[in-house]
């Protein structure tokens, strides 16, 4: 078989398994809780997790070790904290491949423990079931996902990208995915007279995380005086989880009535998503340059949706 040939054949070419074997990938769980009756129709609770994932299978280029990169120091034009308008100038440390490796490759997938993640946070929640014509369910969450940054997408990490390369190796304990440190989440409904019934939805977290990176070109660093052995060279700028979006708040709510003939209903509604338009920037341009920061996605727009429900 010509592995070359087999496009969903993992490894084979330029990418083997280490030849010792690999382990499976697991998790850890660790939930506990208490809950508590307040009154006749409210419950209170509060719940720890603490949830691992390991042996998460990594590359390294055998054929190129940490030891063939040599580190240098020089000044980027902007960086965390910085604007296109108001740029901070950030100094990085490069690692640059000794040019007579440029071409070597031995890559082997292996389980890598710099790919292990934590989880550890504690949800309360406070829910009141209908009664006096309301009810209610509340939620407050506080939690971090740390791991080992290897990668600028929005999880963090990458099986694929080469763990003996110290220019992605250089923020072991990063917030890993989309992870909101807070977050609450307030959900409830009342029954005025006539059957008119008004429900809303209120959620507010903290921004999820990115991070600054700038690509190094070959005349950047010879500016610094060093021969850049690649064409460029990704560098973070910041651990991952240092730099956050804004805060989004959004609430949504929905008025109807409902209309009953016989065992039959009609039930008009109007459903108003993101009540005050609330444009808060969710993704961005985090890589260091003339579109710095700028925002590539925000919030969905208030949306009015008029709507009947028919029952019979």
């Amino acid at each position: 078989v010509n592995p070359a040939q087999c496009s969903a054949f993992s490894g084979g070419v330029s990418t083997f398994y280490d030849k010792n074997g690999v382990n499976w990938p697991y998790s850890d769980e660790i939930t506990a809780g208490f809950e508590q009756q307040v009154g006749g129709d409210m419950r209170l609770g509060i719940m720890y997790y603490y949830r691992t994932n390991k042996q998460q299978l990594g590359v390294r280029n055998a054929a190129v070790p940490s030891s063939a990169y040599t580190p240098f120091t020089m000044t980027v034009a902007n960086g965390p904290g910085g604007t296109v308008a108001s740029p901070k100038p950030t100094t990085v440390t490069v690692y640059n491949l000794d040019p007579t490796l440029v071409s070597a490759q031995n890559n082997v997938r292996d389980n890598e423990s710099y790919l292990d993640t934590v989880y550890k946070g504690v949800e309360m929640t406070a829910s009141k079931r209908f009664s006096k014509n309301w009810q209610m369910v509340a939620g407050f969450t506080i939690g971090k996902n740390t791991g080992g940054v290897n990668a600028t997408g929005t999880n963090g990490q990458s099986g694929t990208n080469d763990l003996n390369d110290p220019n992605f190796t250089t923020f072991p304990n990063g917030i890993i995915g989309n992870d909101s440190e807070t977050a609450f989440r307030l959900s409830g409904s009342y029954r005025f007279p006539w059957d008119i019934n008004f429900a809303a939805t209120v959620i507010a977290n903290n921004g999820y995380p990115y991070f600054s990176n700038v690509s190094v070109t070959r005349a950047q660093a010879a500016a610094a005086g060093v021969t850049l052995t690649r064409a460029s060279q990704t560098v973070f700028l910041a651990e991952r989880g240092d730099e956050r979006f804004d805060n989004v708040v959004m609430g949504d709510v929905r008025l109807s009535k409902s209309i009953k003939f016989g065992s039959r209903s009609i039930t008009p509604q109007v459903d108003i998503f993101n009540i005050t338009n609330k444009d808060t920037a969710v993704a961005n341009n985090a890589v260091v340059g003339s579109t710095y920061l700028f925002p590539s996605e925000i919030l969905a727009p208030r949306i009015i949706r008029v709507g009947v429900v028919i029952n019979f």
